[in-house]
């Protein structure tokens, strides 16, 4: 295990921002409910619904956040 996610959170975002494949696969410890979202999905989203579009990418930045966060901190602990 490399890192257990929480409640609420996104997996695959830095190859869906950066059109790139995805670097690694995940594996349920529980049963789950997973949401997927395509390219052609988040650009349709813009268009047709911009205050949700600008929630969503307000939410991921936060995640994007809290991880940078926690990495600083478990690298300041090995200094």
């Amino acid at each position: 295990i490399v890192r257990r996610s929480t409640r609420r959170t996104v997996i695959g975002e830095m190859g869906f921002f950066r059109q790139s494949p995805r670097s690694v696969s995940i594996i349920a410890g529980e049963p789950l409910i997973l949401y997927s979202l395509s390219r052609k999905q988040f650009d349709a989203l813009q268009s047709a619904e911009p205050d949700l579009h600008t929630r969503l990418l307000c939410f991921i930045i936060r995640v994007l956040a809290d991880r940078v966060d926690m990495a600083n901190r478990e690298i300041s602990v090995l200094r």
